[in-house]
């Protein structure tokens, strides 16, 4: 016999405590109640842990949005939420069917979402928490993400008493001249980006460690080709490694920095501007990374919180001209896709996961990389 008690369950700091049904030890009903029950504590704990660590970048973040202002007027807590302010004042108007006759920049997006929301009224704004800060070199790449929740008045025309809702959000602001505009709303997932922040240019660790690699593979390339020195029966990645000898610019950690490079740009790209990935990405791989072709039909895709978590050299064509290599990278982050109307297609996971793509990438001296995406060999494959 088994006597009731209660089972711990320590996920990553958090504890669940969860009540163990007693009874027979070996019935299939006791053990099923109790796995089931410990599979609620652990979603419970991973939800806790999600929302602790949504609290510690927010309450960073602005500390960090301070900072970027100090070096770039345009991060201004009070003028990136005082945007806010105005889009939700369209939004505002939109629910009460008294359509603005100002028209904000990003109103465009903010009209898509709010037509989406079954409300009469904005009853107010409950908090604006910063998730996120890039304030990189190129203004282009400059953005702030925000956790806007807002409480409104619901629309239902069988309810008798009016009705309340809290909606969480994520919006994406890009930089536009010396304002902002929104690019992205969506519902807020909980999860925070884990890369980390931007708060002026000189803080860019990764590009600064990405040029400094570049321009020292660049002074040290030799003069003739070294694909002589490998054996053709080697394994890819160690053929990477023993070019990477003589030859800088095959150092992995080279290649590392351009992947990360390339999906920082394929992220500004799917939601503000193209250029920040033409400067690293050939236009026929551009096109397979923003657009998704399906039954007959064009989708724009659209990426978040990218992150590079491995990737392995596949093939290497060091006799090539330029030289190649194609790797394929796990990547963690929200992939999903979007009709001309910006409706997400149905089936799309809009929460973060693993995603599997094998990209062609070329070495080039004339691109903000040492090495350039060429092809996407293998796309993202959608749900759907």
């Amino acid at each position: 016999m088994v006597g009731p008690g209660r089972l711990v369950v320590d996920t990553a700091g958090v504890s669940v405590a969860v009540d163990v049904v007693s009874g027979v030890a070996c019935g299939s009903a006791v053990a099923g109640v109790a796995w089931y029950n410990v599979k609620d504590a652990v979603g419970e704990a991973r939800a806790a842990r999600r929302a602790l660590r949504s609290r510690h970048r927010v309450h960073e973040g602005a500390d960090v949005l301070l900072d970027a202002a100090a070096d770039d007027p345009a991060f201004d807590p009070e003028r990136t939420s005082g945007y806010v302010h105005d889009l939700l004042a369209v939004a505002d108007a939109i629910w009460r069917r008294q359509p603005p006759s100002a028209d904000q920049p990003g109103a465009s997006v903010l009209r898509t979402w709010a037509s989406q929301i079954t409300a009469s009224r904005l009853l107010g704004v409950t908090r604006i928490g910063v998730l996120d800060v890039l304030n990189r070199a190129n203004p282009d790449e400059a953005r702030v993400v925000l956790r806007v929740t807002v409480r409104v008045r619901m629309r239902r025309a069988n309810w008798v008493d009016a009705r309340t809702a809290t909606l969480d959000t994520r919006w994406v602001l890009a930089r536009s001249g010396e304002a902002w505009q929104a690019v992205e709303i969506e519902p807020y997932s909980g999860e925070a980006p884990t890369r980390s922040f931007v708060a002026r240019p000189s803080d860019d660790l990764e590009r600064l460690h990405e040029s400094a690699l570049t321009e020292l593979a660049r002074a040290d390339a030799p003069a003739t080709a070294v694909n002589a020195l490998i054996s053709s029966e080697a394994p890819a990645h160690q053929a990477l490694l023993d070019l990477s000898v003589v030859d800088g610019r095959y150092a992995p950690a080279l290649l590392e920095a351009a992947l990360n490079h390339i999906l920082q740009a394929w992220e500004t790209a799917t939601t503000g501007s193209h250029e920040p990935l033409e400067a690293v990405a050939d236009q026929a791989a551009i096109a397979h990374l923003l657009h998704s072709h399906r039954d007959n039909r064009d989708f724009s895709v659209i990426v978040d919180d990218l992150g590079l978590r491995n990737w392995r050299v596949l093939k290497l064509g060091a006799d090539a001209e330029p030289p190649t290599v194609v790797v394929g990278l796990t990547i963690h982050g929200v992939i999903y896709r979007t009709t001309e109307t910006g409706t997400i297609i149905p089936g799309d996971q809009t929460t973060p996961r693993d995603h599997h793509l094998w990209w062609a990438l070329s070495i080039t001296d004339n691109a903000a990389t040492q090495w350039r995406l060429t092809q996407v060999v293998r796309p993202v494959r959608h749900n759907g």
